[in-house]
């Protein structure tokens, strides 16, 4: 616990640099459900003046205040503040304040952002995703569909098979791993990179789709994701709720033709692998994406190297897989389903 809130404390002071320190945030989930309760915990690091107070606000995208309340830290100098979805429609950001003589002297902002909106340009660090003024950010996925099978209507699922389709026009590519986008020239790669710091890959592959903005209805849009998550151990949570957030967004922007490919992973990672495939396909199931596939097949070397001393070599593939995976993951992305 000590190191996790020492990393956070390092994160913070990167991007908050007109900072006194005063208040320090320990935690703050990054992804959540629309109808989860939102915990952040902080420390005020300093001791308060006598006239010291805190205050949060939950502003509108406006930055209209909906609502203000003092907020007090217990005698360890920790506060405790919980959102709870009721009364959170409108909220776009919360914002606490350190008053002093009646000024603000410090402040932390949270911005609060829905898989169902314009997601700005993002960047991923730590445990943590960051818009572009350096404030971590909230994303929200909008809705679970519980019971999904009473969705499911017999004659769209006839007329979905017997309606003939033509291969997509174009097709994007969205994935975490070191892909050789030179090998086609049908088929856009938006590949994720490394944080500033080391982070989830779940988090990178939502930075780097949140400024990709070429989204339309003709175009084929393939993620192949959790690969890496898998050999870093996300926790499958986040991974689900990322997933969710970024078939949200293509559906937002009316995108038709979405597709999921499995995550990949070497023996040592197979219970592992296969909960997160199982994400995979309850998502799938869920949004309606009737092409999801799975790429154990017509590989002419093995995966995953398997090394006699150095475990490491086994978990990520090698460059002529790699370039197998370019080769298949084109084809894939331009036929028709």
């Amino acid at each position: 616990m000590n190191r996790f809130i020492t990393s956070t404390l390092a994160a913070l002071q990167f991007c908050a640099f007109s900072w006194a320190g005063a208040l320090r945030l320990d935690y703050l989930p990054v992804l959540v459900y629309h109808d989860d309760v939102i915990h952040i915990h902080l420390t005020v690091k300093e001791a308060l003046k006598e006239r010291d107070s805190l205050k949060l606000e939950g502003t509108t995208a406006q930055n209209k205040v909906l609502w203000s309340r003092e907020v007090k830290p217990d005698t360890k100098g920790e506060i405790q503040i919980s959102l709870a979805p009721e009364g959170r429609e409108h909220l776009k950001a919360s914002l606490l304040q350190l008053m002093r003589d009646g000024k603000a002297v410090e402040s932390l902002k949270f911005p609060l952002i829905s898989s169902m909106e314009i997601t700005p340009p993002l960047k991923a660090a730590g445990s943590y995703l960051y818009d572009e003024d350096g404030n971590r950010c909230i994303l929200i996925v909008e809705h679970r569909i519980k019971g999904h099978g009473r969705h499911w209507l017999p004659v769209r699922i006839v007329k979905d098979w017997l309606v003939k389709k033509d291969p997509p026009p174009r097709a994007v590519m969205f994935s975490d791993m070191q892909l050789d986008a030179s090998e086609s020239q049908n088929v856009e790669f938006v590949l994720s990179k490394e944080g500033s710091s080391p982070s989830r890959p779940i988090y990178e592959t939502v930075a780097a789709m949140s400024r990709f903005k070429g989204v339309k209805k003709d175009t084929a849009f393939t993620f192949f994701a959790g690969t890496r998550d898998v050999q870093l151990g996300t926790a499958p949570r986040d991974f689900r709720i990322g997933l969710e957030f970024m078939v949200q967004q293509l559906q937002k922007h009316d995108a038709k033709d979405i597709r999921i490919v499995l995550p990949i992973g070497s023996s040592e990672y197979s219970e592992r692998l296969e909960y997160y495939r199982l994400q995979c396909e309850a998502v799938a199931a869920i949004y309606r994406l009737k092409n999801v596939l799975k790429l154990e097949r017509g590989f002419a070397t093995p995966l995953f190297r398997e090394a006699m001393f150095d475990s490491t070599l086994r978990r990520l593939p090698s460059k002529e897989v790699m370039t197998q995976l370019t080769k298949m993951l084109t084809e894939d992305s331009m036929k028709p389903y």
